[in-house]
């Protein structure tokens, strides 16, 4: 009877198994459970600093810049002229100090059979003073800033020190997303001028001499822009974009060296374009300096429109690598052309939203002795 029991069991258990389905094509076997599919990662978003964001916090930016150095050599009277990329820092603490830093170093060829001087010179500057709203009779009222002060380099060795003047324009980070419409990216134009201790050779003011006096032969014109560089996995490999561009520049025009040795006049940009093919790798624009102003002292806070004078206009024509671009300038004005130069810049911002650079031209011929330096930003 248990035997019979057994068997009996065990039948109805397979034949209830079969009718349910659960005897598999025969063999009994269950299929393989469908794997559970790996969720696909969220991509980390990368943060970008605003400008206004490190003025108020504080912290430090990335910065594209150049120079033109200008050096006279004593024994001939010949004025030499160096372009480059310096090494440049700007940053802001907390309670709202500022410090920028520039240093390179230049090499002058002087035709009277001399050896090359290298010079090497840095600068820091610390709570920039004498800071003035202008009013210069367009648009940039409340926008344009401007500031000078005076020091040494480096200040804690008066043996070796130069004296040097400094002076910078910009735009105020706190206001310009509402004027320019950028966030990420902000410019300037500066100038140092240096003392001059009348000895021979390149003069340059050793302020251990009681003879050192200022001398604007001999200075460093900058331009750049400075923010938060877009980071080369957030930049658009595919498509084309076109940038609201403004622009600074601090230009030498010709022929009126009656001013100084070197009239740098301020000069801005109203509105201009940039188109850039990411797809391509290209970027192209034409930049026309239509508003320019006199020179000043620092002592005065007077400014007076010239009308009807324009800077020209500058054609870049560059190729992006990365997240930065490189490529050349093109200078003309009414009158003359002036040649053609360098362009240097980065995009900021997230996915390349905003862009920066600056660019020279310089024309070696006598009879001018024209050129310009300029920075310039722009936003999608």
């Amino acid at each position: 009877m248990r035997t019979v029991s057994i068997i009996f069991l065990s039948g109805f258990l397979s034949s209830l198994l079969v009718a349910c389905g659960g005897g598999g094509g025969g063999g009994g076997v269950n299929p393989s459970p469908t794997p559970t599919p790996t969720p696909t990662p969220t991509p980390t978003p990368i943060s970008y600093n605003t400008n206004l964001d490190v003025e108020q916090l504080g912290g430090s930016f990335d910065m594209d810049a150049g120079v033109m150095s200008y050096r006279t050599y004593q024994e001939t009277g010949a004025m030499w002229v160096s372009t480059g990329d310096p090494t440049t820092e700007l940053s802001i603490s907390a309670d709202g100090t500022k410090t920028t830093k520039f240093s390179r170093t230049y090499s002058f060829t002087p035709t009277n059979g001399s050896t090359n001087l290298d010079v090497s010179m840095s600068f820091e500057q610390v709570s920039l003073a004498d800071v003035i709203y202008l009013d210069v009779g367009n648009d940039l009222d409340g926008y344009l800033y401007w500031e000078s002060d005076w020091g040494l380099s480096p200040p804690e060795d008066t043996s070796s020190s130069y004296e040097w003047n400094y002076r910078l324009f910009g735009f105020y980070s706190d206001i310009s997303e509402e004027f320019l419409g950028v966030d990420y990216v902000n410019i300037f134009v500066a100038d140092l001028d240096y003392g001059d201790d009348l000895s021979s050779g390149f003069d340059i003011c050793d302020v251990s001499d009681s003879t050192c006096v200022d001398n604007i032969q001999d200075k460093d014109v900058l331009a750049g822009a400075f923010g938060d560089f877009t980071q080369t996995s957030d930049m658009p490999s595919s498509g084309t974009a076109t940038y609201t561009t403004k622009a600074l520049g601090l230009w030498h025009p010709n022929l009126l060296e009656t001013e100084s040795s070197i009239p740098h006049w301020p000069a801005y940009e109203g509105d201009a374009t940039i188109t850039v093919n990411f797809g391509q790798g290209t970027l192209n624009g034409d930049i026309t300096l239509d508003y320019v102003f006199p020179d000043r002292k620092a002592e005065s806070s007077t400014w007076n429109q010239v009308s009807g004078i324009s800077a020209g206009t500058i054609k870049l024509v560059a190729t992006i690598s990365s997240n930065e671009f490189q490529g050349t300038a093109t200078w003309n004005t009414d009158t003359a052309n002036y040649g053609t130069g360098e362009i240097s810049g980065h995009f900021f911002g997230p996915d390349a939203q905003e862009l920066g650079g600056w660019s020279y031209v310089y024309d070696g011929n006598e009879q001018d002795w024209a050129e310009i330096m300029i920075s310039f930003l722009g936003h999608q």
